[in-house]
């Protein structure tokens, strides 16, 4: 009988033995593999933020390249709209002004002018009230309510009288 359990404590020996060998060969390969991924991750890590910095620069590029585009374009619709506002003062002096400038009075704002032909002769024919568009320009909603009243006799003169108190 003791050859029997001398027998089976080597057998439980060598068994023990392979399972710690087997535990040691797991461990190392996890060891590997942890290795392995954490390479992975940190060269994921690198490839992303390279490519935030390609972004970074890209988007840094096209900011500066549509900033200095929309403010190009804000200074050409700048100078426009001053040539505009130079030229709605000045129509009454251009040719083919169809009234006396002496009757032209400018407003600028709802409406260019107000035009009382023939005033400065002395007899008034009629109360224009005209709008300078140049280009392909519209009448914003405001002039286009405006001309509408004209047109349809929503037109009237008041006397307003202030006190002398």
């Amino acid at each position: 009988m003791a050859l029997l359990e001398q027998k089976e404590f080597y057998i439980l020996a060598i068994l023990l033995g392979f399972l710690v060998l087997l535990l040691i060969v797991l461990w190392l390969k996890n060891w590997h593999l942890k290795a392995r991924l954490d390479a992975l991750y940190e060269g994921i890590e690198q490839e992303k933020a390279a490519a935030w910095q390609q972004i970074e620069a890209e988007n840094t590029e096209w900011r500066q390249n549509e900033t200095a585009r929309i403010r190009k374009e804000a200074i050409s619709r700048s100078k426009n709209v001053v040539r505009g506002k130079i030229y709605e003062q000045l129509v009454p002096f251009a040719d083919g002004f169809p009234f006396n400038p002496q009757d032209a009075r400018f407003l600028g704002s709802p409406i260019d002018y107000i035009i009382f032909d023939g005033l400065d002769d002395g007899e008034l024919r009629e109360v224009v009230l005209a709008e300078v568009k140049s280009g392909n320009a519209k009448l914003s909603a405001r002039e286009a309510m405006i001309r509408e009243a004209v047109q349809e006799g929503r037109v009237r003169f008041i006397e307003m009288r202030v006190r002398d108190d």
